[in-house]
This record gives structure tokens, sequence and C-alpha cells, in this order.
């Protein structure tokens, strides 16, 4: 069975929908399976935060979509619409930009217009196709399907300035009478296969045939038109009929029927074209563009309107057809019913399309509440890939060719992202959730739109927002980019005296929660020891880094070889978030070992002091962050030793002179180059108030001295455990009747020492004594203890002897 998980998320929030229930599909590598599968080794490491690209702001007017992007190239292209103009918009954005940065690394090339007629809709199409080999796009919006071809005389086909394509046709999508609402609810499909088609050869003024493939819409008032996906340049294009069919004239008594279900196309783009009907008579229809005749099967299967795209199998030719209920329904290539999946329905509406991959059908509960996997040979359900969230919508699925890793993605109601993955090429066990984590709050794709996985050669994740992200108009794309894996290493002290202690430093832009690191150690002989024996480093503390990443730091003491010589320290960063087919990243950091000719200098020790303040106070406003005050201002001093929780510390460090090799060595400087403190700190997680133990580095104030200030946040807060009278010098501080347990502040330093030493040299039968000058950085540390007493925060009891707040 597959076990049932929650990957992790992405921070956003829901805008609802007002108007249709259009069912999206994804014309995602031109796949016109509807599989919403794609086959790359995709990245599982994305930067936390979105790039947001303001659309509307570009086009100065507010836009709103249901509409997922798509992508052809380095070109993604967007739908949207004004309501308040009655203007479509298709635009298209530059994503060719490596590693980018900003939005204006995604710069609006252009922006075509669609001008509402009278009884026209132009929301909630869910956007254009383009055809297999990237020389043709359609769109339908409105009543028409408009086609166009993407490059004219060796130039981009663009707008013009009104906005209107430069070379274009259209084609009337003709509904039951009295059926008015021109509203489309489907993406074209377009075929591989050409087909045949009339017109009026302009040159001779004959009715003439070309071939063409074809593209085909239908339409909420149950018209559905097939037309060729362009036409020669001798044949005047009002001349060429669409091959239109309507709900009632295939069967009278399905007036009210309207189409809403992306056409899917058999046999790679040269066979039949299937759609679903939506409305009291659901059908599964069958457009056979060879004779440009309509069909239809399954007829007393299916139970429901289908809403949403079926999808052709590669492996077995199956058609799986999901209703708007959660039925699923298996026909094979012939359109005979098969089998069916019953378990996702559960009386609720679900309008999402169907995710297939190599073993698994991947579905959303009816409800939007959890996505399965089902076994889309035998049709049974083989358990919950995620749940614990509404609003799912719109699975898909990215096949790793090489390790035939399958990541399933699918966002939520509130934007959350949710990945996971599994071995395709033997199902199993799904293993988790990839490397996707983001605090983008406030952005969220709307219903009816998924996010676009692995988008174009950088590998993007998109997805459309209603949200007015700059505070300008609203409408907005977002790009998630992958994180360019950064993962330096070093040694502290570079160079090194024999059998010092040395300290590994690891930098890396990958979060330590998904991540852990090993360094290969040096042996007797100063070798790297082998990977199975190599040591796992500590993580410490993390930092704002450049272009709004974070740098996580990993440390690991150990000391270093006896002989002289220059080495290096090998380390490799593993992802271990479950389920990730990421390879570890490797660095290695040198360093020296130098025994300098005046011999050893050895550390002479140092003093750490520790005075706890309770005054002034920090962080009097919410959102406020600790704050280092001068020295002078700093009150309230409680015995030394002793520290209360929210207490400001002072950490006082004093360095001794180190020895020098020989009492006739002469000091010439001796100066710290880094002084870093390690101590606890106190942090939220969930309801919870837990302690890790963190790394600061040390101002430093003179050559052997330095200083740091921190708040202490891990003990001190135990409501209903206090004295009933602090006594006299805990400034009426609530006190523990019995005391945290003493925590070691360390601190970690490096002093340079430069030095001069004696040298007897010869010049004949002369001697003397000349003084030649040598180097080092010696390392160091100290530590010392302090003991939490009590809470410098106001404890007042809400219900007596039980309950407190501050």
């Amino acid at each position: 069975m597959i076990k049932k998980l929650i990957a992790f998320v992405l921070c956003l929030i829901l805008l609802l929908p007002t108007s249709v229930m259009a069912a999206n599909n994804l014309t995602w590598d031109t796949n016109y399976s509807r599989t919403r599968a794609t086959t790359d080794e995709m990245s599982q490491l994305y930067n936390e935060t979105p790039i947001a690209v303001s659309i509307g702001d570009a086009l100065g007017t507010w836009l709103y979509s249901y509409s997922t992007p798509i992508v052809y190239g380095n070109t993604l292209y967007q739908y949207a619409w004004n309501t308040d103009s009655n203007t479509g918009y298709l635009v298209a954005v530059d994503i060719s930009k490596v590693n980018p940065q900003s939005a204006s690394d995604f710069p609006v090339l252009w922006a075509a217009k669609f001008k509402a007629e009278a009884g026209e809709r132009i929301d909630g199409s869910p956007g254009p196709s383009i055809s297999p080999d990237g020389s043709n796009m359609s769109i339908a919006v409105g009543k028409y399907i408009y086609t166009w071809p993407m490059s004219v005389n060796g130039s981009p086909n663009v707008p013009d300035s009104n906005g209107f394509m430069k070379q274009y046709n259209k084609y009337e999508i003709q509904g039951n009478a009295g059926q008015t609402t021109n509203l489309i609810a489907m993406s074209p499909a377009i075929s591989k296969q050409s087909y045949s088609w009339q017109g009026t050869d302009m040159d001779t003024l004959e009715t003439t045939n070309f071939n063409a493939p074809v593209t085909c819409a239908g339409s909420w008032n149950g018209g559905f038109a097939a037309a060729p996906l362009y036409v020669p340049p001798n044949i005047d294009p009002g001349s060429v009929i669409p091959n239109g069919y309507r709900t009632t004239s295939i069967n009278p008594s399905w007036a009210g029927e309207i189409f809403t279900s992306s056409p899917a196309i058999q046999s790679d783009g040269y066979g039949d074209i299937l759609f679903g009907v939506d409305g009291g008579y659901p059908e599964l229809f069958v457009f056979h563009p060879s004779s440009m005749t309509m069909g239809y099967t399954g007829g007393g299967a299916i139970k429901y309107g289908i809403a949403s795209a079926p999808v052709i199998d590669s492996d077995t030719g199956n058609i799986y057809v999901p209703d708007k209920m959660g039925n699923i329904y298996c026909f094979n290539n012939n359109g005979n019913y098969m089998a069916q999946n019953n378990s996702l329905y559960n009386g609720n509406l679900i309008i999402s399309n169907l995710a297939v991959d190599s073993n698994y059908i991947f579905a959303v509960k009816s409800g939007y509440s959890e996505i399965h996997a089902i076994d889309k040979y035998t049709m049974t359900d083989d358990g919950t890939v995620f749940s614990g969230a509404t609003g799912f919508i719109d699975p898909s699925v990215v096949i790793n060719p090489t390790t035939k890793t399958s990541l399933v993605a699918v966002n939520d109601a509130n934007g959350y992202v949710h990945i996971s993955a599994y071995n395709s090429s033997s199902g199993g066990v799904f293993m988790g959730s990839g490397g996707l984590s983001t605090s983008a709050k406030g952005y969220a794709p709307p219903p009816y739109v998924s996010v676009l996985m692995d988008a174009g050669p950088n590998q993007l994740i998109a997805s459309w927002t209603n949200d007015a992200v700059a505070g300008g108009e609203n409408g907005a794309l977002e790009f998630w980019v992958p994180q360019v894996s950064q993962l330096t290493a070093t040694v502290n002290p570079e160079k090194n005296q024999p059998n010092a202690t040395a300290t590994l430093n690891v930098d890396t832009t990958i979060d330590n929660t998904m991540s852990d690191v090993v360094a290969r150690l040096p042996d007797a002989n100063g070798d790297p020891v082998p990977i199975t024996q190599a040591t796992e480093m500590n993580y410490s503390s993390k930092s704002p880094g450049p272009n709004g990443t974070t740098i996580y730091h990993w440390q690991l003491p150990f000391q270093v070889p006896s002989n002289p010589g220059t080495y290096s320290v090998p380390v490799e960063l593993r992802i271990t978030a479950p389920g990730s087919t990421a390879a570890p990243i490797d660095a290695s950091a040198p360093y020296e070992v130098v025994k300098p000719p005046g011999g050893i200098v050895s550390d002479n020790g140092a003093t750490l002091t520790l005075g706890s303040y309770a005054m002034p106070e920090n962080r009097l406003k919410q959102g406020e962050s600790f704050k280092a005050w001068p020295r002078d201002q700093l009150s309230m001093q409680h015995p030394n030793g002793t520290t209360y929780l929210g207490d400001t510390i002072l950490a006082d460090l004093t360095v001794a002179t180190p020895k020098l090799p020989d009492s006739s060595d002469i000091l010439v400087s001796a100066y710290l180059t880094s002084a870093t403190v390690t101590r606890p700190e106190g942090y939220a997680q969930g309801s919870q108030w837990l302690s890790h133990t963190i790394q600061d580095p040390m101002t430093i104030t003179a050559p052997l001295k330095a200083t740091l200030q921190f708040e202490e946040t891990w003990g001190g807060w135990q409501p209903g455990k206090y004295l009933a009278e602090p006594p006299s010098w805990a400034y009426r501080a609530p006190t523990l009747q019995t005391p945290d347990a003493p925590v070691n502040i360390g601190v970690d330093y490096v002093v340079h020492v430069i030095y001069q030493y004696p040298v007897l040299v010869c010049s004949g039968e002369a001697c003397g004594v000349v003084y030649q000058t040598a180097e080092m950085d010696v390392p160091g540390s100290t530590i010392t203890p302090i003991q939490v007493y009590g809470t410098d925060f106001v404890v007042v009891p809400v219900i007596s002897g039980s309950s407190y707040t501050y």
C-alpha cells in the first residue's frame, strides 16, 4: 500500500471564483494525451521565495485568471482577463534567463488582446495550446477558436499596436438554439496528423482541397468546432468553413449540455479526439477527424458529467475518464467500457484533471481533500499520497528517466505545493516530500489553476496569482527558481601547528532540515579517511545570504596531522528529504600544517565573564528583535553565574598572551582574528518552546579582547513553580523554586602571533645571535557556566495555581 504522507508546502492564500467551473488542463510539452506527465531530471531544490512578476502592472490594468501557464521553449504564455473592459489578454513572458534573481529577469514580450463581442464572455478560458512542432498556436475565447503561426516570413508573429496578432484566423463555435452562454472552459487540442479541408483558391477562384492539422474546442453553448490549424497563403481564410457540431444535432434531447472537458488525442496525436460533456446526459464524445464525424460512448457506465479532460495512456492505449463526482472510468482504445474506480466518490463535487505515469492514475478525491494513487491496470485504490489539506487540484508528474523516480506534485486551496516521490520502475511505497520549501505567504493559485512544474529549460515552477503582488494592479506570475546549490568549506585557522585543534566550517544554501554534511577527517598520516568512515558535522546556525537566500552553517573541530604539509578535508552534503533523488554535493577545505622554525606557540588560556542584566528591557513592541545596548546603560545585574529569562547577557572575553616557544623569544604582536560564542537559543515549534545551540561571532574590541551581547531565551518560564517571594537580589523577578541546570557558554578563538626567535649565525670564526621573525595562528577555547533562576517577564495568575500569562 502507498504510505499516507503530506509533503512540505508553499504558504499562499486562496482566491475563490465567482463564475464558471472551468476545468483547466496543462498543454505541457504539447502533450495532448492529457497525462500531465513529463520526463526530465528535475531539480528538487528550489528557492524559498518565488519571484513575483506583476503582469497587471506591465499591462496597466487589473487582471484575473483561472488559467495555468504553458511553456514552449524559452517563452511562457498566460491567459488572463479584465471583465470591466471585457478584454482578454494572452501574455508572452521571456523565461530564458539562467538563475534569475528578480522580476526584471522575466520581461513581458507581448500581449495579444481579445475584445468581447455582444454575447461573448472572455473570462474562463483555460488558455492557449501549441502545436507539437511548436509552429502554431490555438486558443478558444468567447465564441471563437483563434489560430496563428508563431512566425511569419522568419519573424515572430506578434501583436500589432492595437493588440491584435498580425496574422491569425478565427472560427466561430456555433451552439444550440437558445443556449447563449458563449464561454470557453476547455483548451483546444491540436493534432499531429493532417486532414483534408476545402477553401477558395484566390488565384483561380475555385474550391480547392488542402491539408492541415485539426484544432478543436467546445463551448458552454453546447457547440463544438473543428478547424484547420493553418490555411495556405493562396487560400482565402474566410472561405474555409469549420466543421461544427451541437449536442442537439447529435441527440435532440441533449439541449443544455455544455462542453468543458479539454479534448485528448489518441495514437500520439494521430487518432480520434475524445472529450466529455457536462450535464444530465454524461457521455464521452469521440470526434473522428479522418471523416469529420462525431460519435459517443459510455452511456450507462458514466454516472455524472465529465468536466475534466480524459487521459489517453500510452502504455496500454486505455482511456481514463473522470466524472465530476470523483469516479474514474476505464475504456479500451476502441472505446469499450472495461472497469471503474469509485473509491474517491463521497457525494461532493470534484473538477480536477488526472495525472498518469507508468503505474498509477493520480486523482483528487471528491471534495478536494486527498490525492490518491489508483493502479491503472487493476483500477484499485492503492492509497493516499497527500491529505491534510483542502482544495487539492490537478496533480502532475515528473519522471526522472535516469533514476526512474516519479515526482508527484499538487497544490491546494491555500496555495501550498506538495511533492512526493516513488520509484516508478517498481511501484511501491511513496517515500515522502521532495526538496521544495517556500514562505511565499499571500500568493496563491486560484481554483482551477495548477502549478506548472519543470517549466522551460531552467526547470522553473510557475503559477498565476490574482494578487496585487507589487501593491499595484492585480494579477501576477510567480516563479520558483531552482537553487544554485552552494557549498563552501574552510578550515579555521588555515595555517596550524602540528597536532593543533582546528575547526572545519561548511556554509551552504541548502536547508539543514533536509540535509546533512559529513567530513572525511585526516588519519594519522593526514590522508582523508574513506567515505564510509566519514564523521557527521554539527549544524550550528543560519544567516541571511545574498539575493534573498539563507546560508546554513555547519562546524566540526578536528586535530590536524603532526607532519608539516598541505592537506584538505573533503566534505559531502547529502539530501535527506524523504524521496529525494538528488546526488550528494562535494567540496573540500584546504589547510596547512606548519612547524615554525622558532618552535611551537601554545595557547595560554582565556577568561570569559558573563554578566546578566534585567534592564533595559528588550522587545517591548510586538515584532521587535533583541538589540545590544551601550554598556553604561545596562543595569540591575543579577549575581554572577545567574540569569533570568529576558536578561541581556554581556559576554566579555580576555585572552592571555600565548606562550612563546622559548623564554628568549620576543613577542612582536598578538591579536584576535576571530572569536565565536556557542550558546543555547530558545525557539517556538508549534505550541512548544524548545532550545537549540547556535553560534554568534563576537566583536573584537582590543588585540586580545572581544565582547557580545545576547538575550537569555532558553529557560526560566515554568508557571506555577516560582517562589512566593523572590529574593532581594532578583529585583522582583519571579524566581524558580528549583533553578534550571547550569548551561555552558563557550568561546572558540584564534590569536595571530608574530614573534622573533634567536638564531646563532657564524661567519668565519665570529659567531653572533640574530633574531628572525615567525608567525602563527593559535586556536583556543574557554567555557563559563551560567544558571537560569527565573524570568524577567511579569507573571499574572489567570486561574490560581493552574494558568499564567505575561
